[in-house]
């Protein structure tokens, strides 16, 4: 985006400005609750923390943890997108 004559780079909503891209601080393991804050060996980003697996309810996929029953893009299971402006509601698109 242009302000004042120069560019600027504006993230989405939930996301963070980290060297020049927008990353969730919640689940990037490269900027894992603060920019530059990385999970090494087997260890995943889930809600801000370096952890060994995922938290509760969630499930590991594409390296994310997901929570199946919530999440519009791993409704019920990974790579289960809700679609036509639906939201997952106990692990169902309604």
């Amino acid at each position: 985006m242009c302000v004042s004559g120069s560019c600027v780079l504006m993230c989405e909503p939930g996301l963070t400005e980290c060297g020049g891209g927008c990353v969730d601080l919640m689940s990037d393991g490269e900027h894992c609750g603060a920019c530059g804050e990385q999970c090494n060996g087997m260890d995943i980003c889930d809600d801000g923390e370096c952890a060994e697996g995922c938290k509760g309810n969630k499930i590991l996929c594409e390296g994310q943890c997901v929570n199946p029953n919530a999440d519009d893009d791993h409704c019920g299971g990974c790579f289960q997108p809700c679609l036509n402006q639906q939201k997952c509601a106990g692990g169902q698109c309604k």
